[in-house]
């Protein structure tokens, strides 16, 4: 996956009372196209969580529905994020932490260099948030891993930034738990945006999640357009098996980090 929105959320996961022996949960086998890179991604959902597994077989997100947890993994340093309403101020807080030490650094600036700084930024007097993303249905009817879709054209305002093709959620096994889970994260994902609006000087993006939880469905093929290229996910296949439920579990000897650590 694209590291900033594989963000919106990776994990590592709970505490939980697990038994060891091997669990049959939902594994999803899906692709991200980057021009000619391909990269495989596989999900497990099960039990109300879900675990995002890289192309290197590494757990990179886990959310636990049953906390409204996220845990975002970084295996070079051996920690994981924790991102939850509870303590999304912890996140804005540091966030005007660097804010307030970056405007400091920039008064210090000879003037052409703190105005460069400020236009590669964005201006540090803020800038517009993109409009909100809406999707638009086209007619058009497609499939991905032998389930059926409907095309899904992706709008901020009169821009279009992508697609995506609509699965029924009970097409697709395991859909009904996965949109509770969409619906969830994308809750915080805006409460995240919402509390960080003030402290952050340029416009934030839209939230990528939400036309997804409109559509009741569930997204199975999609593309985005950034810098006038496209990057393309779709669902190669969705099965039920057995999955070792340390899947769920935070890696032995991993440590909590704060937000920026």
């Amino acid at each position: 996956m694209q590291t900033n929105f594989r963000a919106l959320a990776a994990v590592a996961a709970l505490a939980l009372c697990l038994g060891t022996s091997a669990r049959a949960e939902i594994v999803l086998e899906m692709e991200e196209r980057d021009g000619e890179d391909v990269f495989p991604v596989k999900m497990v959902v099960g039990s109300g969580r879900l675990a995002a597994i890289d192309e290197d077989g590494d757990v990179e997100m886990i959310f636990d529905r049953g906390t409204d947890t996220i845990y975002t993994i970084d295996h070079d340093t051996r920690s994981y994020v924790r991102l939850n309403r509870e303590n999304i101020g912890d996140l804005v807080g540091q966030v005007d932490t660097a804010m307030a030490e970056m405007r400091r650094q920039l008064e210090a600036m000879p003037p052409d260099q703190r105005e460069a700084v400020e236009r590669m930024m964005g201006g540090m007097g803020g800038g517009a948030a993109p409009p909100p993303r809406e999707m638009r249905e086209t007619g058009r009817r497609g499939e991905a891993a032998g389930i059926a879709c409907r095309w899904h054209d992706i709008y901020e305002g009169d821009t279009q930034v992508g697609t995506a093709c609509i699965a029924d959620a009970d097409a697709v096994p395991g859909g009904d738990e996965m949109v509770a889970m969409i619906n969830a994260m994308s809750a915080i994902y805006e409460e995240l945006m919402r509390q960080l609006a003030d402290s952050v000087p340029m416009g934030l993006p839209a939230n990528p999640i939400l036309p997804m939880t409109e559509t009741g469905g569930l997204p199975i093929r999609s593309t985005e357009t950034r810098d006038g290229e496209d990057f393309e996910t779709v669902l190669l296949a969705v099965r039920e098996e057995s999955v070792d439920p340390s899947v769920f579990q935070l890696p032995a000897g991993y440590t909590e980090s704060g937000f920026g650590d």
